[in-house]
């Protein structure tokens, strides 16, 4: 997400991204691909969970996309098996699959600067649970985008102030 962010956002393109993970294998991967495109000067690695990687750029964060763990634990054993090879702590998030997306949304108008934009990746069937969560967080302009197969697939909010 990234290195697409920092090649294709358009002109001015981003001058500096900052991309994390909880996971320092993940982390090892995107290095090589930053590199690999040459990106070295504009995307920052950093290990953490959510928020946590973040220190000075609290409250400063133009554009924030996530593609949090969103799948339900009920799902475990119908996942398709090229999903069911990824690592379960990058899949499942509790028992509706939104543990990690209440926390990412109620802190988000924290870390968003005034007028800053939130898009999150969100299971097919979360739509009407995400857009709760983030209106009741204080985000604006909720509303949620279909994937190229017409599902409710991305979450989009915004800092009102």
């Amino acid at each position: 997400i990234a290195i697409a962010v920092a090649r294709c956002a358009g002109e001015p393109a981003p001058e500096h991204v900052v991309a994390s993970d909880v996971s320092a294998d993940a982390l090892r991967v995107a290095a090589r691909n930053v590199a690999r495109h040459g990106l070295e000067d504009r995307i920052e690695l950093r290990q953490g969970d959510l928020y946590a990687p973040l220190g000075p750029e609290r409250g400063r964060i133009d554009l924030l996309l996530s593609n949090p763990p969103y799948v339900a634990e009920s799902w475990r054993s119908r996942l398709q098996p090229e999903v069911a090879r990824e690592p379960a702590r990058a899949l499942f998030a509790g028992p509706d699959g939104l543990a990690v997306i209440r926390r990412l949304l109620a802190e988000a108008p924290a870390v968003l600067a005034p007028g800053g934009h939130l898009l999150v990746e969100i299971g097919y069937d979360q739509a009407q649970a995400a857009s709760r969560l983030a209106r009741a967080a204080g985000l604006v302009n909720v509303r949620v985008h279909p994937d190229l197969a017409g599902r409710a697939r991305v979450l989009e909010g915004r800092r009102g102030d």
